[in-house]
């Protein structure tokens, strides 16, 4: 066990984006990019349909992707970056009810970390209100951060 902390090291940013199909989807990446810089890489579009948890705030037909945004960030970043995606989509909604969803993450090679607001036995507190867990386990081709080839990440 190290006695020292070891710095942070700068790490990819992403965000998992979920909108009312493709076009929204897209379109959300497209004004994302203008807050945390360019998309360096993106995920295969998917339908979001393994789960119904957004459909009452979103309705049917949702899309999926994640996407690499701007340089290198300190893993510190993370509760700031949820803060401004949650800003974000409160600028977007219709009517008090969500019309894009955003979670903001950091990679590693065995896992996603997903920073949220919802609390569950596997989430970690990481500034109040806000926790992540390891909400993906990566494995290239599979739709995952590995397969956007980010710097750091052997699948």
């Amino acid at each position: 066990m190290p006695l020292d902390l070891r710095p942070d090291e700068p790490i990819a940013f992403l965000c998992a984006v979920t909108g009312p199909g493709p076009e929204a989807t897209l379109g959300a990446l497209e004004e994302l990019a203008t807050k945390f810089g360019d998309v360096r890489a993106r995920g295969q579009m998917y339908d979001f349909d393994m789960i119904d948890y957004y459909a009452a705030e979103m309705g049917p037909g949702l899309s999926k992707t994640l996407a690499w945004f701007g340089p290198l960030v300190a893993p510190a970043q993370l509760a700031a970056r949820k803060q401004a995606t949650i800003s974000f989509e409160r600028a977007r909604a219709d009517d008090g009810r969500r019309t894009v969803n955003v979670d903001p993450g950091l990679p590693s090679a065995n896992s996603l970390v997903l920073a949220t607001t919802k609390a569950s036995g596997h989430r970690n507190l990481h500034r109040a209100g806000f926790v992540g867990g390891g909400d993906a386990t990566l494995r290239k081709g599979c739709g995952s951060a590995a397969a956007l080839d980010l710097p750091g990440l052997s699948a």
